[in-house]
């Protein structure tokens, strides 16, 4: 992923920036090091801030990442040898290849900018209107559209207040994971879109006319009747403002029905919302079970809804989210441990002199109240020490997570497999008996972490040709590894029992 891929070269270059950091000095001069800096965090602001529709940003995302990584291992490769030199011969000819190498850096980095800041001003540029159209207009669907499939209650609940004898305009919020409604899904608010469907549906006919006599036309095709109205799939404030203003309030016991992936618009818009409490990792079980039953598997139908809130999240969360995949399915995951992990991937960036365990925390929340990651046991004191994933949101970050090299989930005896991934987690015991004839591209390795029971004695030798591992993390280790900790100068985090 191109964002946390800036972040881990970001961070090493603020260790060598460090005052006082004599490691790669004279080799080189500050201004390098800084150019290098600055250039890459125009990239992440590009990331941060771009406007471009989902094809062209995974394009630019893809050879971003794929520049960056190349970059990141020829430094780190580079630094690893001014570490280990023992003779100051060898450590004035490792200084000279990491000049040449952050040289070398530093233009490619350069070009790089140059040319996403081309793409991002082309105005002409392809804006995958065949993509849009797909995402917007889903198959219809074969069921019978007036079905209520699970959650009963909450159905009753909402049902009670669309119909209760209130007389003023009542909005009714419904906050949840994304696919528990049947209108059609919307990520980009578009003010004239709506107005136009709520004419048609008003008038019996479409109308093409200017944005404020279309608003016109429903307020006064509104005014003085009842009306029930579905707003589905809401992603915004400002877009609520902007259509509540089209909808009179005439005390006749009129409704607005609306529904969001996001909790905080569901609380700006009206206050309680439905479902009123955090739906439990069995509460959606119940559901997947009855959806089951009712129409088979919803892997696929549901996939190209899930891939709306996860398209949506803003860079900082795509990869904390995404390595949330790797863990095993139908297991809590313990927070603590998942919260060191993320810090150690540089995936958490400072945030108002906050500890960056803090930021770690107020990541997860914002994953939770996006209805991406599910709450699971806590404390006494109400902090939360496990979570889970559901699911069909696991198949999600597993999918993408293989696209875009954030970490591949393996077997123990697949270790000979490996091709140019960077993070591995073990999820099945590894044969002591099984001959690893590791690649050659095992060194790019930046992540292990086994989650299996053993971990052999024979799997020492295979970890330290992971010349560049920055996070090692094992459960039950049976072997001696201080002759290999040493050589993995770049480490940034150890875990072991």
């Amino acid at each position: 992923m191109a964002y946390a891929a800036i972040s881990s070269l970001i961070y090493t270059l603020n260790q060598l920036l460090k005052p006082n950091q004599s490691l790669v000095y004279p080799c080189c001069t500050q201004q390098h090091l800084q150019s290098l800096y600055q250039t890459l965090s125009a990239l992440q602001n590009f990331l941060d801030n771009t406007t471009k529709d989902i094809e062209t940003l995974k394009v630019i995302e893809k050879r971003i990442r794929n520049v960056v990584y190349k970059a990141e291992d020829g430094i780190d490769s580079s630094l690893r040898s001014i570490i280990l030199a023992d003779r100051e011969d060898k450590r004035q000819k490792a200084c000279r290849s990491f000049y040449e190498e952050l040289l070398k850096v530093e233009q490619q980095v350069y070009f790089l900018n140059k040319e996403v800041m081309l793409l991002e001003f082309n105005k002409h540029g392809s804006k995958s209107a065949e993509l849009a159209r797909i995402s917007s207009s889903p198959e219809k669907s074969t069921i019978e559209e007036n079905s209520i499939v699970g959650m009963e209650d909450n159905f009753n609940t909402i049902l009670d207040r669309l119909t209760t004898q209130t007389d003023e305009l009542t909005v009714i919020p419904i906050f949840g994971m994304g696919g528990i409604a049947w209108v059609t899904i919307s990520e980009e608010y578009n003010e004239r879109q709506m107005l136009l469907e709520l004419v048609s549906s008003i008038t019996g006919s479409k109308q093409e006319t200017s944005d404020d006599e279309l608003m016109e036309i429903v307020y006064r095709g509104l005014k003085g009747r009842r009306f029930l109205i579905v707003i589905d799939d809401i992603w915004s404030t400002k877009a609520w403002d902007q259509m509540q203003r089209t909808f009179p309030n005439d005390d006749n016991r009129s409704r607005i029905l609306l529904t969001t992936r996001l909790k905080y618009v569901a609380d700006y818009v009206s206050c309680p919302n439905f479902p009123p409490h955090d739906l439990t990792y069995d509460n959606w079980k119940k559901v997947e079970e009855n959806l089951n039953s009712f129409f088979g598997t919803v892997s696929e139908r549901c996939q190209s809804i899930l891939y709306l809130s996860y398209n949506y999240l803003p860079q900082y969360l795509r990869a904390c989210f995404l390595y949330i995949g790797g863990f095993p399915e139908d297991r809590e995951i313990n927070v603590s441990k998942l919260i060191r992990l993320w810090i150690a991937e540089q995936y958490v960036k400072a945030r108002n002199n906050k500890r960056l365990e803090v930021v770690a925390e107020e990541y997860l929340q914002e994953l939770i109240d996006r209805r991406l990651i599910l709450t699971g046991t806590r404390s006494h004191t109400r902090r939360m020490k496990f979570c889970k994933i559901h699911d069909l949101l696991r198949q999600l970050c597993l999918s993408e997570a293989h696209t875009e090299n954030v970490v591949q989930i393996m077997n123990g005896n697949d270790l000979e497999a490996i091709d140019d991934q960077r993070r591995i987690i073990l999820l099945s015991e590894v044969e002591e008996t099984h001959d690893y004839g590791m690649q050659h591209s095992s060194g790019i390795i930046r992540t292990f972490i086994s989650l299996q029971v053993d971990f052999p004695e024979r799997i020492c030798s295979i970890v330290s040709k992971f010349k560049l591992l920055k996070v090692l993390d094992i459960i039950s280790l049976w072997c001696d590894f201080s002759g290999v900790i040493p050589e993995l100068v770049h480490l940034r985090y150890v875990a072991a029992n």
